[in-house]
């Protein structure tokens, strides 16, 4: 009986301890999972998921996903590069402006000046993370430059068997002193490369640059017409013969033919006369320049519109007031392209030589048409002497200078 006593006292006594043991145990427990939890609020409290960048106001992101924008100052219309400094995972971009997109590196524009948010967000489906990042982005109004009221149309023709020759050749050194030396703007220039004298896109043009921004009235327009004046075929020899320019690919724009004529001819000297006619170009300054051989009727006097019963020819009406006709050659006499651009646009407009020219130059620090295309005419060049250039000189006496200044 006394050791039944003794077990149960010593088993009392165990449990005793043991629910002793425990409460303590579970209270350090509780106590690490405290301290725990307070070391981790605190060191969350201790990181900053906001960051200053030059181009944006601070935004909420954790660190590792970034974006930029260029340029750093848009304007709206403008097209803006977005990239992304992670390149694995899904990237879903929202511009804030109603517009989003999937691409890594999408470009956009804004339509609207103002404020917005953009955010990134990527998901990478390997690790299974997630990213946002979100930037205010600032675009500015469109900006607003003046161009100069300088315009030109460029029309060039190839070679019969569709080799550029020395066609391009003349046609780039003239668009590139045209854009170069005479400050003519890019957007301002209408290329039209081998269709050659198409009237409708002469037309188009015309209309575009008398609907534009610009001032109409105030407005100088250049057109270069090069093509092959005349081609050595298989079956003969086509070329110019009473005013008008001949190329065998004028059957690629028949609709643009007189209805009578053959079908190898582009362009006669009075339908240029016709298309500037249907235009209020008094006061503008017109230089028109056709670089083909036997081209010399649209600037003689002895126009196809005289030979053809035309009571006003090309020379008294379509180089009316402020305007100036040059062909590079005095018909039926074939040309050089090279050699023309290349005395008058090269050397006499854009070096200037026009002006320094002991003959003909004024040395005032500043060359109009008239004084280029004399330098091109007196220069000692056998193919010059050879071609004779001729100009039809309309521009107004009245003009202050007397002169043409492109």
């Amino acid at each position: 009986m006394q050791d039944l006593q003794s077990r149960s006292v010593f088993q009392h006594h165990l449990n005793t301890r043991l629910a002793i043991l425990y409460q303590e145990h579970m209270r350090k427990i509780a106590t690490a999972l405290i301290l725990f939890v307070l070391v981790f609020v605190y060191l969350a409290g201790c990181i900053d998921f906001s960051r200053t960048d030059t181009n944006s106001t601070p935004s909420n992101k954790p660190s590792g996903v970034d974006f930029t924008w260029s340029p750093q100052n848009p304007s709206m219309v403008n097209w803006i590069q977005f990239k992304s400094n992670l390149g694995e995972g899904y990237h879903y971009w929202d511009f804030g402006d109603g517009t989003r997109s999937a691409k890594d590196a999408p470009m956009h524009r804004y339509l609207k000046s103002g404020e917005f948010n953009v955010t990134l967000k990527i998901y990478n489906p390997d690790s299974g993370n997630n990213f946002s990042c979100t930037k205010k982005m600032c675009v500015a109004e469109r900006e607003t430059s003046v161009l100069p009221n300088k315009w030109a149309i460029m029309c060039v023709k190839w070679r019969c068997d569709g080799s550029q020759g020395y066609a391009y050749k003349d046609y780039a050194k003239t668009r590139q002193t045209i854009v170069e030396k005479l400050g003519f703007p890019e957007d301002h220039i209408f290329d039209f490369e081998n269709e050659f004298f198409n009237k409708d896109n002469i037309i188009k043009a015309l209309n575009t640059i008398k609907s534009s921004d610009a001032c109409w009235e105030n407005a100088t327009i250049v057109i270069c017409l090069f093509a092959h004046g005349s081609e050595s075929l298989a079956g003969g020899t086509i070329c110019t013969s009473g005013g008008r320019v001949s190329h065998s690919f004028l059957v690629d724009h028949p609709q643009n033919l007189p209805p009578a004529q053959p079908s190898n001819i582009i362009l006669w000297d009075y339908e240029l006369k016709e298309i500037l006619d249907n235009y209020t170009l008094a006061s503008q300054k017109v230089l028109v320049v056709i670089s083909a051989c036997e081209s010399g009727c649209f600037a003689a006097q002895d126009t196809s519109g005289i030979l053809h019963g035309e009571t006003d020819s090309l020379y008294t009406s379509c180089g009316g007031p402020n305007r100036i006709i040059i062909s590079i050659t005095t018909a039926p006499l074939d040309g050089f392209w090279k050699v023309f651009q290349q005395h008058f646009w090269v050397e006499g407009l854009g070096e200037g030589k026009g002006d320094t020219n002991p003959i003909n130059g004024n040395n005032d620090g500043k060359t109009s048409i008239e004084e280029a295309w004399f330098y091109c005419k007196t220069c000692e060049d056998p193919f010059i002497q050879a071609m004779q250039p001729c100009m039809n000189d309309q521009y107004p006496a009245e003009n202050p200078e007397g002169e043409m200044f492109l």
